[in-house]
């Protein structure tokens, strides 16, 4: 009667060596069974309510980023028409006109940029692109970016410590992890308020593997927001939405590269602020 009701509390225990108590281990082995399947089943429904809670907060994502990008179309496109329009004229002054080309020119690249970066990510989530892999030094690959955002890191006086040793050499596609760096770096440079600092370090994780932390001086992000900071469509940050130079694409150009390396990346919140990882294969013997 229990096991009707799905109450498997209790069990059979009947010992009169005799059919009976085959019985009651039989029933005993169908309860058992029972209670592992409606468990399996609970965990299963927790899961699918987790996925369908997931899939519609990816598709509001997914709404909000077209909604940004169409503005961030919107606005270039309508400068480059009114300034064009002003140009057909042939009323205006030849400073005039040129100003009004370099406006034209800057909101073109605008537009190249973000268009760019779209097909760079659909390429990446669709896996197609196949990896080039390599043995490289990933120490000098960080210093090389530090060196080309030299004018940028003045500019907000950051205070820059580099810890990895040197020769520290890695497993991968080459341009590919630059391009990794390069987004986090870029974007550790851009979110540090002025004079904040900047930590890079590489660190043996486990033998064969490294793992690489950047992490800047940042007031703590919710844990909900680091949960989803790497999907596709997400923007860190919904006040940042007159920010041109953000789309929301380069944390999930990172996490798109490190999936098709089959390598994890991360986020989190530490004493020193805000803190994106990953890991790459390590090579000692070169």
């Amino acid at each position: 009667r229990r096991i009707s009701q799905m109450d498997f509390s209790q069990r059979c225990a009947i010992h009169t060596n005799d059919e009976l108590e085959e019985l009651s281990g039989s029933i005993n082995l169908m309860a058992d069974k029972l209670q592992a399947y409606i468990e399996q089943l609970q965990l299963n429904q927790e899961l699918l309510e987790k996925d369908l809670a997931r899939e519609a907060k990816t598709n509001q994502l997914r709404k909000e980023f077209i909604t940004n990008v169409s503005h961030d179309f919107k606005t270039p496109l309508t400068l480059i028409r009114a300034y064009t329009e002003s140009l057909a004229e042939q009323t205006l002054p030849e400073e005039e006109q040129q100003a009004y080309c370099q406006i034209i020119l800057k909101e073109t690249e605008r537009m190249t940029a973000l268009v760019t970066r779209l097909l760079q990510l659909s390429k990446l989530e669709s896996g197609v692109i196949t990896l080039e892999e390599s043995i490289f030094p990933l120490d000098e690959m960080m210093r090389d970016i530090l060196h080309n955002n030299q004018i940028l890191i003045k500019e907000k006086q950051l205070h820059i410590r580099l810890l990895p040793q040197e020769d520290c050499f890695a497993y991968g596609d080459y341009n590919r992890i630059e391009q990794v760096l390069v987004n986090l770096i870029e974007n550790a440079i851009k979110y540090t308020p002025p004079g904040g600092t900047i930590t890079l370090d590489i660190q043996p994780a486990e033998p064969g593997l490294y793992h690489i932390s950047i992490t800047n001086t940042s007031p703590p992000i919710p844990n909900e927001q680091l949960e989803d900071i790497f999907i596709s469509f997400y923007k860190r940050d919904q006040s940042r939405k007159s920010d041109h130079n953000s789309f929301g694409l380069g944390l999930a150009i990172v996490k798109a590269v490190l999936d098709l390396h089959h390598q994890p990346c991360g986020a989190l919140n530490t004493p020193e602020g805000l803190q994106f990882w990953f890991e790459l294969p390590s090579v000692t013997d070169i």
